[in-house]
């Protein structure tokens, strides 16, 4: 009996950590589609973030790390999918639902690329405007 408490309370703790997560995971692809509208002060951050984001992809596999990590603490993406691309694709599926957009597979990745772009173009406008330097290449002069 006692075996079985430990185990339960085991189990939420896991759920209540996958769930904060979740939270800053869905907080962070806000950031990167409306990024492009912080003040100006931040807007680096966003500038930043695009290109780091696209490498980390790009060395994973085109997966990321985060919604790996979620899947395999969640029990239900085991159960839905079982594989790794459907179970690590799961948490950008619900985030598009929330919009009303069933999407998968190509259009899913295809969508959530294209939006972070214009947002990161939409902010390397802005900075441009502003300091009359072009991101990253400041470094350089």
């Amino acid at each position: 009996m006692e075996d079985i408490k430990r185990i339960k309370r085991k189990k939420d703790r896991i759920h209540k950590l996958s769930s904060l997560i979740n939270w800053l995971h869905e907080l962070f692809v806000i950031v990167m589609i409306f990024g492009c509208f912080i003040k100006l002060d931040y807007i680096k951050f966003h500038l930043y973030a695009f290109p780091i984001l696209i490498i980390h992809w790009l060395t994973n596999e085109g997966y990321c790390f985060i919604s790996e990590v979620t899947a395999k603490m969640s029990e239900e993406s085991d159960v839905l999918y079982g594989d790794k691309e459907e179970s690590s694709r799961l948490f950008m599926k619900r985030f598009w639902k929330k919009f009303g957009l069933d999407l998968s597979g190509y259009w899913l990745n295809i969508s959530t690329i294209t939006l972070f772009f214009i947002a990161w173009i939409i902010s390397s406008y802005r900075y441009y405007c502003n300091t009359d330097k072009l991101p990253f290449l400041e470094f350089f002069s």
